[in-house]
């Protein structure tokens, strides 16, 4: 999984669709024209992008992603030092550029901020908000 800048235009997300070797685009309806374009010259089939929200135009809703059948076909035995996802720089000095994130990265990164905010916040009754957009790490 790459998370992308929803600012991208086509030759930005196609920059990073074909550096990462992506499979399939899952967007929300307001970028499908985006996505639709850099997949298209990704050599990423329509079917291949899937929609946040209602799904449209013949593409499938993200939870088709759900079923137990697909899950087995596509996991497979994970290691704690396989990449998770890959997020890409701003690009201020080129093209963006991946950074491959492990389970392990974002375990440890779980485990220290549950450490953190157990101090100051109780579990059943806090809530937390994030701030920042997905596609910022």
């Amino acid at each position: 999984m790459s998370p992308a800048n929803p600012a991208y235009k086509d030759d930005e997300l196609l920059h990073q669709l074909i550096d990462s070797r992506a499979k399939a685009i899952i967007t929300v309806p307001e970028l499908l024209d985006v996505a639709l374009e850099a997949g298209k010259r990704a050599n990423i089939p329509p079917e291949r992008i899937i929609l946040f929200q209602n799904a449209a135009k013949g593409h499938q809703h993200f939870t088709s992603l759900y079923s137990d059948r697909f899950a087995e076909s596509t996991c497979g035995k994970l290691s704690p030092n396989d990449i998770a996802f890959l997020a890409y720089s701003s690009g201020t000095t080129g093209n963006a550029k991946g950074v491959m994130l492990t389970h392990r990265n974002l375990v440890s990164n779980t485990l220290m901020g549950v450490y953190m905010e157990a101090k100051a916040m109780t579990w059943k009754e806090d809530r937390m908000i994030s701030f920042l957009p997905f596609y910022h790490i």
